[in-house]
């Protein structure tokens, strides 16, 4: 087994102020590989970080934490797991990027990527009889801010490629995939008596996905592969204030945002494939005692939400879900005797946007059943209450905006 127990360490407490500042100007890399070839045996092998960057400031008035990638620079964060034998085991693990700052007076936290970032988990597994492929992303960048003022940042500039993702491919006379990806960005800020704001800012390319593979052989009596791809909460932003102070998130995309949950069974049996989407932006701002409460996507490039599933054998199954694209919501609370705010909800789409939201199900069988499942829920779900103030929820589209479900059975 290869484990990396955090890669890069940093932490600072100060009575007045504490700073943490993580600048890659060249090559950054922290990797878990590990593989087990046996010919003539059963083969595991097990790839682990947790995680790659931790970085947590604690202060008696201001706390910061940034980290910059610099242009031309690469950053990577990646466990990778191989296994060959008669029976093969593969997993692989990775809790990207930690940030904490707890600050009495503010906390503020910045990831600026104007390289080239990838968190990724990779797992292989070929085997002459059973083959289990489990690759896992958590948190690839996590950001968490509590202080009387809280703001938490991520900015994926126009040179910037920023990639999440869990790739499981198995192949054996019965073939087992799972590739997931949960929470890939987390950003979170707290603001006790002042503003709460959080912000992700993409004008380069930013992915996250999982895809897993399952391609069973012909070596035996079972012919089977079932392929699994998750994708949950790929970019969760919230914000909290309290004591009159306005919580504010937001999503800015003039990029290509890609989101995607894919699962591909190929067999001479039964094939199963299952690709399952949730929440894949998930925004929600809580003011309370007079503050104003919002969240915005603002979208005028490409922004696709998609799960894919395809299954090919003798008989085929493909499921393919997508549960809230897009999913907003904004409370504004009366505290004590002050009034509530404002609660507004918006989604914008410029005339050079283009939003996909998507589920696609393929089902090929050769000589049984097939059957497919193409299935997309509340593609984009808007919420705002206010106590006392006004609510507002709104969509602008002057672009593209699809939604769709596809089911093909063959």
């Amino acid at each position: 087994d290869a484990y990396v127990d955090v890669g890069v360490y940093q932490e600072g407490t100060g009575v007045a102020t504490a700073s943490l500042d993580l600048n890659n100007n060249g090559s950054l890399s922290v990797i878990a590989d590990a593989r087990a070839i046996s010919a003539g045996n059963n083969a595991d092998a097990s790839a682990t970080i947790y995680p790659g960057i931790s970085q947590t400031a604690n202060a008696g008035t201001i706390a910061s934490v940034a980290l910059t990638n610099a242009s031309s620079s690469t950053l990577t964060i990646s466990a990778d797991a191989v296994a060959s034998g008669i029976f093969a085991d593969a997993s692989a693990n990775v809790y990207g990027i930690y940030q904490n700052a707890t600050g009495e007076d503010e906390a503020t936290i910045a990831l600026v990527n104007n390289g080239a970032l990838t968190v990724s988990a990779n797992a292989d597994a070929t085997a002459i009889a059973y083959a289990r492929a489990s690759a896992e992303v958590s948190d690839a960048v996590h950001q968490s801010a509590d202080g009387a003022v809280a703001s938490v940042a991520l900015t994926n500039s126009a040179t910037g490629t920023l990639e999440v993702s869990a790739v499981a491919a198995a192949a054996g006379e019965d073939a087992r995939a799972y590739a997931s990806n949960y929470w890939a960005f987390y950003q979170n800020a707290d603001a006790a008596d002042g503003d709460a704001t959080a912000a992700l800012t993409n004008a380069g390319t930013l992915t996250i996905s999982a895809a897993a593979t399952a391609t069973a052989t012909d070596s035996g009596i079972l012919n089977n592969a079932n392929a699994y791809g998750t994708n949950e909460y790929a970019i969760s932003q919230t914000a909290t204030a309290s004591l009159g102070g306005n919580a504010a998130v937001s999503l800015d995309n003039t990029g290509t945002l890609a989101i995607t949950a894919d699962a591909n069974a190929s067999a001479g049996d039964d094939a199963y494939a299952y690709a399952y989407q949730y929440d894949a932006i998930t925004q929600n701002a809580d003011a309370y005692g007079g503050g104003d409460a919002s969240v915005t996507v603002a979208n005028s490039n490409k922004l696709d939400i998609t799960a894919k599933a395809v299954a090919t054998g003798s008989s085929a199954t493909a499921d393919a879900y997508n549960y809230y694209g897009i999913y907003q919501t904004v409370d504004a609370y009366a505290s004590g005797t002050a009034d509530s705010g404002n609660a507004a909800v918006s989604l914008t789409n410029a005339s050079t946007g283009t939003i996909n939201i998507t589920a696609t199900a393929d089902a090929v069988a050769t000589s049984g059943s097939a059957d497919a499942s193409g299935y997309v829920e509340n593609g984009v779900y808007q919420y705002a209450y206010s106590a006392n103030g006004d609510a507002s929820v709104s969509i602008t589209n002057d672009g593209a905006l699809n939604i769709t479900a596809i089911a093909n059975a063959d």
